[in-house]
């Protein structure tokens, strides 16, 4: 095999040339392994000489299987040979000549581009700023305190706001009901914006065996496109009313939700997990700020090609996590009055950015010489079944498609271990971005007054 290599913007062109023994090997490879399917009178089915097949079916019956294993044989040895030619794309082929005196052909492919390196050594940086206070601790504990409150039934007073109802209703639109707007026996937590904006208000006030007409209008963006925007009433009849009674903070109370006797020890322990889980939030943010400022200071042409694979992948993720909870992506871009063009387009800048931040990975992670060694992927691997609580060698049977990743994530480790040594971190702490407020998002099948939850959103 001869070949040149012409490099091009985020692409290379390779001229190829086999001799004609090359050629001529190909052909007898492909030969062999077709010559069952020919048939010829006076010769049993797959006795047919190489020579009988050609002249009767022609010098070309065998060239594409042969051109095929030609191509396939030729483009990966020179993959091997020149390891920093990375294809991002299918190759495009073009054949120039072929005959009995070999092929010459030349490959088009898309490539990974070179990164130009900043000093990535250098960043200045501030640390975020993740703390625990008492009140958080105190707040933690008092969801712990509402999630093992137990219902007492009342029946001397009217429904408030807080209480746990007991409804039957029936809803209607003009005269049709409609599905999902029946229940019998349906809970709800007065004053939790479960239902529709309206319903709850005017169960507020109802006493055990009343029946009321609440009339409420759909929201225009209702899950339910043929009921958006219309106006409804749900003939609701109260069957009982509960009270939370929340437990109280002592040690009673402690016993019963964690190992611990006194509320003082499960008090200290719910503050350690706290403050672990804010050290760990504190950690992912000074990395994302690290990753995001060795992209600013490095630079690199992204293909096109590149940013179009990156958003079907992040368009295959939305797609799996729809599927998990019932959803269609059809159902997705119903809901969210959108298409698969529009999304494409919203997700471009995200595509464009990961692309980006892994090419200068790869980059650093070259240029430092960094791999993962045999000690420290056996130490990651040992923790990682002791996680599972499986012993090393049932977890490298059950996880060997794993391995590459698992070296990625030791590489990726050592990595962020550097450019923390590396940057200055000496200005003051940096108060976390406040959440953005969430999308909106898909709803999964509900019951027609009750609003509708939501799945993941497609933001990584």
């Amino acid at each position: 095999m001869n070949y040149t290599l012409t490099k091009q913007k985020n692409a290379v062109s390779v001229a190829f040339r086999s001799t004609a023994k090359e050629w001529e090997d190909a052909i007898e490879r492909a030969y062999q392994d077709n010559k069952a399917k020919f048939s010829v009178p006076g010769f049993r089915k797959g006795k047919v000489p190489k020579s009988v097949v050609i002249r009767t079916y022609g010098e070309s019956v065998l060239y594409d299987d042969a051109f095929d294993r030609l191509f396939n044989d030729f483009y990966s040895e020179f993959l091997e040979k020149e390891p920093d030619v990375i294809p991002v794309d299918r190759p495009s082929l073009e054949v120039e000549e072929l005959n009995a005196d070999g092929v010459k052909f030349t490959v088009t492919v898309a490539v990974q581009p070179d990164v130009a390196l900043g000093d990535y050594k250098s960043l200045k940086l501030t640390r975020a700023d993740v703390k625990t206070t008492d009140s958080d601790v105190d707040a933690e504990i008092l969801r712990t305190r509402e999630r093992a409150a137990r219902k007492v039934a009342v029946a001397d007073r009217a429904a408030a706001d807080g209480d746990v109802v007991n409804i039957d209703y029936v809803g209607t639109v003009g005269d049709q009901a409609f599905e999902g707007g029946t229940a019998d026996r349906q809970e709800l937590k007065l004053g939790s914006g479960m239902f529709i904006p309206g319903f709850e208000e005017q169960v507020v006030g109802m006493t055990i065996g009343e029946e009321r007409d609440v009339r409420v209008t759909f929201p225009a963006d209702y899950m339910a496109t043929d009921l958006a925007g219309k106006e409804a009433n749900f003939k609701v009849k109260l069957n009982g009313i509960d009270v939370l009674e929340v437990p109280e903070a002592n040690d009673a109370f402690a016993a019963d939700v964690s190992k611990f006797d006194t509320f003082a020890e499960y008090r200290a322990d719910v503050k350690a997990r706290m403050e672990a889980a804010a050290a760990e939030e504190a950690k992912r943010l000074d990395e994302n700020a690290m990753l995001e400022a060795v992209t600013e200071v490095c630079s690199v042409d992204v293909p096109e090609i590149m940013i179009e694979h990156q958003i079907d992948s992040f368009i295959k993720d939305l797609e799996y996590r729809l599927m998990t909870q019932g959803m269609k992506l059809e159902d997705y871009f119903a809901y969210t009055d959108s298409t698969l063009e529009d999304m494409r387009a919203a997700r471009r800048e995200d595509a464009e950015k990961a692309v980006k931040l892994r090419l200068v990975v790869e980059a650093i992670v070259k240029a430092e010489r960094l791999e993962a060694t045999e000690e420290e992927m056996k130490a990651r691997i040992e923790s990682l079944a002791a996680a599972a609580k499986v012993p090393v060698e049932k977890y490298l049977s059950t996880h060997a498609q794993q391995i590459q990743y698992i070296a990625n994530q030791v590489m990726m480790d050592k990595l962020m271990a550097k450019l923390d040594e590396w940057t200055d971190w000496s200005g003051a702490p940096a108060k976390p971005a406040a959440k953005k407020p969430a999308a909106k998002k898909a709803p999964a099948k509900k019951a027609a007054p009750a609003k509708a939850s939501a799945p993941a959103d497609d933001a990584e």
